[in-house]
């Protein structure tokens, strides 16, 4: 193939195109705080959503003990 026969012409289809680069990456964390900012239209600091994971999750202990003791408690009612 001669030089003169080569066109490169598809190499400048768009010169300007610059490949956007993804660097976020995904974690469960990002997503809650994600998901947290769009429900309550809030912008969380990182101190802010530290306090609220450990409220919920001091929450949630509470409600699966609870829970347990119940389904203890029917059982020896049984």
């Amino acid at each position: 193939m001669n030089r003169d026969d080569i066109t490169l012409s598809h190499l400048l289809a768009n010169p300007i195109y610059v490949k956007r680069q993804n660097n976020i990456q995904y974690s469960v964390d990002n997503e809650i705080r994600r998901l947290l900012g769009k429900k309550f239209e809030v912008e969380l600091t990182q101190e802010n959503y530290e306090k609220i994971i450990i409220k919920i999750e001091n929450y949630l202990v509470e409600l699966e003990v609870e829970n347990t003791i119940n389904r203890i408690i029917d059982n020896v009612d049984e």
